[in-house]
């Protein structure tokens, strides 16, 4: 397995389980990010949820 999906599957893990990281709301369902093979795309409901989104993820990119 190339080690991209492995990346993106260990940041979503982490971008779910963080409570400081609030998606949009639609139709009552909170969406974070779509994911479409490797493509991943961050839904955030505000400046906070977003620079801690880009955190996680540029943590995970360093790492890898």
């Amino acid at each position: 397995m190339p080690p991209l999906p492995l990346f993106i599957l260990s940041a979503e893990i982490h971008l779910r389980q963080d409570s400081k990281v609030r998606g949009i709301k639609i139709f009552g369902k909170e969406i974070k990010f779509p994911q479409f093979a490797d493509d991943t795309t961050l839904f955030n409901a505000d400046l906070e949820s977003l620079e801690m989104s880009l955190k996680i993820v540029g943590d995970f990119g360093r790492i890898a």
